[in-house]
């Protein structure tokens, strides 16, 4: 269908919601580099009748509030309707109710902390191991943090849909945060090895070292650990061709303190729990001109010969793309050098990568890494993971038990 016929007189009823609520079904956008998001079917929005956007079945139906039918029941007569895969609600699943924790760093620096609660756990009746989990947030945890200023004005809004991944190390992490890892129906207990597992930690000091305005020099980052310093610093990469590239030392800030009576000998190496992915800061954006409609980031990347394509993400809008290059060089904006991750390198096909891209709850992008040694240099995947994704893209730098 002609994309360019208005939304309005190509749109369809959504059957099995309220009246008002429209759905296009278009091609799937292609992306440069992108983080997967939970869909029912690629190419699908739904639209709300105060014109508000969701590109999940599921996420839609939560927020039709005059809806007669159940919200499993709208998804099925839905999905039946445009002859998509069938949800089925799993109410019984051990995650619902339990308590969910996000910890994350923003886009200014500071920790963030937003709990929630598994609300629903939805699988596909027609392919098996596909199950995403729906997490309401808390009223007083959300507020708290949406009248906090983000930089870019955007809300956290009041409930997200999760894969299983992040179901589990939200649930994991709420018992760790609030020391509830007690009886027969705790996560921390009940998890074993063959569950996939991502929980979010953050640093204890983390400070970024950044060059002065108009004076030459390549950004660091100190971070402290549980006893360990991370020192983070761009210099020639180890990978051929690929430029300057990051750089992690690690050293511990114990090695004088005492044991005794501790059962350790002071030599302990970094180490995380099982699942847990370390956030050292923000990717991008970092201005509101970052976020460009695909159009316009389109005719800029063909202008400067398909060069910024290497520094652009795809954004939970789908109309949207999130670039880092300055528009009138197309090179890396002033801005964005002046962070340190943004000098990660990416894998290549032999490399084995030790950071990851991941979506905050804010909507920002964030590395992670693994195989932590004295000395490393981190390399980028661009492997689609999820998180949940509205607004802008932080890199967290996780660091795996690995």
């Amino acid at each position: 269908m002609c994309s360019r016929i208005p939304i309005a007189k190509r749109a369809l009823p959504a059957v099995g919601f309220s009246p008002g609520w429209v759905f296009i079904i278009e091609e799937p956008k292609s992306t440069f580099r992108s983080i997967d998001a939970v869909s029912t079917s690629p190419g699908l929005t739904i639209f709300a009748p105060d014109s508000r956007k969701f590109k999940s079945v599921e996420n839609a139906a939560l927020h039709d509030g005059s809806a007669t039918n159940d919200i499993e029941t709208i998804c099925q007569q839905f999905c039946a309707h445009i002859g998509a895969s069938s949800y089925q609600s799993d109410p019984d699943h051990f995650l619902v109710g339990k308590g969910f924790c996000y910890e994350w760093i923003s886009i200014e620096g500071r920790r963030r902390v937003l709990f929630g609660t598994i609300a629903r756990c939805v699988k596909d009746t027609n392919e098996a191991g596909d199950t995403h989990f729906v997490v309401e947030y808390c009223d007083e945890s959300m507020s708290l943090l949406n009248a906090i200023s983000n930089g870019f004005g955007r809300n956290i809004p009041p409930s997200d849909e999760i894969m299983s991944a992040a179901a589990w190390g939200g649930c994991v992490a709420f018992e760790r945060k609030t020391h509830i890892r007690r009886g027969p129906g705790s996560v921390v207990k009940s998890i074993d090895r063959t569950i996939p597992c991502e929980s979010w930690v953050t640093p204890d000091v983390r400070e970024e070292i950044m060059p002065l305005p108009g004076k030459k020099g390549l950004p660091e980052m100190l971070v402290s650990f549980r006893g360990y310093k991370l020192a983070f610093s761009v210099k020639e990469s180890s990978v051929q061709g690929a430029g300057l590239g990051v750089f992690c030392r690690c050293t511990s800030l114990t090695n004088n303190a005492s044991s005794r009576g501790s059962g350790s000998n002071g030599k302990e190496p970094f180490d995380l729990k099982a699942g847990e992915m370390l956030d050292l800061g923000v990717y991008a954006p970092f201005r509101d001109e970052d976020k460009k409609h695909r159009t316009v980031f389109h005719l800029k990347n063909y202008i400067f010969s398909m060069s910024c394509e290497e520094w652009c993400f795809n954004s939970p809008d789908a109309e949207y793309q999130y670039d880092i290059t300055d528009d009138k060089s197309g090179n890396v904006h002033d801005i964005a050098r002046s962070h340190i991750m943004t000098f990660v390198n990416e894998c290549g096909p032999e490399s084995s990568p030790n950071v990851y891209a991941r979506l905050d709850p804010e909507g920002c992008v964030v590395r992670q890494s693994g195989k932590l040694s004295n000395q490393f240099n981190i390399i980028l995947s661009f492997t689609p993971f999820h998180f949940p994704g509205r607004c802008f893209f932080p890199f967290l730098l996780f660091l795996s038990t690995t």
